[in-house]
């Protein structure tokens, strides 16, 4: 249960403010239920309001855990007056601070909110009430392009949720790929409206994840905390998506990174802490590993880095720089065809690796 408290908006009214624990029964309500408590509490008979502490209103129709993700625990209660309903400078006023909100709730992907806020300026703003004002005239028009926008980035989220479902219900390869193509692309038409989406970057990682383009997912996923996939039973992880992020990171050049959120999430979900200990496990030793291969390769000692990579390919056979920079000592230690070989394996586990795609035929040249 969360806490909320409620001020009177005016500062000089001395109403004591009202604290508000609500209920789990309270999910997804709207802000009315919040403007009803307080009415109830403190005995209002005029029409009143929700507003945020700098006095911007917030819809009745919102719920009100988007008010108080957007504009913190702690809101305002004004009460209308019908002279201010009257002045159309206020009217401008309200309808370009809506349109500001609902700008802000698209770019972090709450599309039903935005919808809303974008309609109440169309359907309740000022040019809707008759005002012929270029200010009420342009508002309505940026309410009107945003509700468009919105309605398109919603589309796009949705097929790019559909299309990474129909490529786990099909076998064929070229489908699949074809189906993860055009998740990728419906993500990232998204992304351009709504880059503040939690929801949208996963979508994109995912299905960068599974066309095996680690880099790119890694770049998706971002410097921020990786959300852990939850699996269908509570407090455990989605192993397959899960492992699919790991790889991202460690394979986008930070095993140490991929180790660290595997950590963290064995520390979160109970049911799957000896599944995500384990990868810690793996992928840390992947780091190091790593680092003594890469450091033998720049002393010169190409045999040396030779065996730390296939110690590291021993505990992740998967990784894709592991066998190039093998395939990198080997063609230096004169076995051309080996380090061809290795090439071939950087290229099964990521088929855009360009660099391995161009040493292979130098590898066999070098017969």
């Amino acid at each position: 249960m969360r806490t909320v408290v409620l001020k009177t908006l005016l500062s000089k009214e001395r109403t004591a403010p009202l604290k508000l624990t609500i209920p789990e029964s309270w999910g997804g309500a709207p802000c009315s239920k919040l403007i009803k408590a307080w009415s109830k509490r403190k005995q209002c008979s005029g029409e009143l309001y929700l507003a945020s502490n700098d006095g911007t209103p917030i819809p009745e129709d919102w719920p009100w855990e988007a008010a108080v993700e957007l504009y913190g625990s702690t809101l305002r209660v004004g009460e209308r007056r019908d002279a201010d309903d009257d002045d159309p400078a206020k009217r401008r006023d309200d309808d370009a601070a809506t349109n500001a909100r609902a700008a802000s709730l698209l770019r972090r992907g709450a599309f039903d909110e935005a919808d809303r806020a974008f309609r109440r300026v169309l359907e309740g703003g000022a040019a809707a009430l008759g005002d012929a004002s270029g200010a009420a005239g342009d508002a309505a028009t940026v309410a009107s392009e945003g509700l468009d926008a919105t309605t398109a980035c919603a589309a796009d989220v949705a097929t790019a949720r559909r299309e990474l479902l129909r490529a786990d219900g099909t076998d064929d390869g070229a489908e699949v790929t074809r189906r993860l193509e055009r998740a990728l692309a419906a993500a990232r038409v998204a992304k351009q409206t709504a880059p503040e989406s939690a929801e949208i970057k996963k979508l994109e990682a995912a299905a960068l994840c599974r066309l095996k383009r680690w880099p790119e997912a890694a770049t998706a996923l971002g410097g921020d905390e990786v959300d852990a996939p939850k699996g269908a039973v509570p407090n455990t992880i989605d192993r397959r998506d899960a492992l699919d992020l790991l790889k991202a990171l460690c394979y986008g050049g930070d095993a140490a990174r991929a180790a660290r959120v595997a950590s963290a999430w064995a520390a979160r979900f109970a049911r799957s802490r000896d599944w995500c200990a384990s990868q810690a496990r793996r992928f840390g030793s992947v780091a190091e590993l790593k680092d003594k291969g890469d450091a033998a390769f720049r002393a010169g000692d190409a045999r040396a880095a030779e065996r730390w990579y296939a110690a590291a390919l021993d505990e992740d056979p998967e990784h894709p720089a592991l066998h190039y920079n093998a395939a990198a000592c080997l063609e230096k230690l004169g076995r051309p065809l080996d380090a061809a070989r290795c090439c071939a394996s950087a290229l099964r586990c990521r088929p855009d690796y360009a660099a391995a795609r161009l040493r292979r035929p130098r590898a066999q040249i070098g017969r």
